[in-house]
Parts: structure tokens; sequence; C-alpha cells
């Protein structure tokens, strides 16, 4: 008495891994979009007006040697 081989199928299939990635994402983006309202609309008081900057620099005087 001889068996003769039984036919199999197999099926893969691939899942993406979940949506903890696309969660990181959002939150970046919700994140990025706060820091922007909270600096650009004055909230943290760095933003809406006129700012005045003057930075001077004096670098020293440095003598070349003679050739």
């Amino acid at each position: 008495m001889t068996r003769e081989p039984e036919e199999r199928t197999t099926v893969v299939t691939t899942d993406s891994g979940g949506g903890a990635g696309w969660f990181i994402v959002g939150a970046l983006v919700v994140a990025a979009l706060v820091a922007v309202w909270l600096f650009g609309g004055g909230v943290l008081g760095t933003g809406g007006g006129e700012a005045e900057l003057n930075v001077d620099i004096d670098a020293p005087k440095v003598a070349q040697p003679a050739e």
C-alpha cells in the first residue's frame, strides 16, 4: 500500500506592522503645529512684534609676522 503525496496550498500574507508609526508621525505634526501657534501667535512673547537685534563683533587685531 503506497500513499500518494498530499497537495497543500500555502498562503502567505504580510501585515504593515500596525499603526504605531502613523501615531508617532501624527504626534509630531501636532507638536509642530502647536509650536508654530505658540511662537508665531505671540503667546510666548517671541512673535507678533518688531524685535531689535544688535550684534556687535569686535575681532582682536592680529599682527602678521614679517617675511
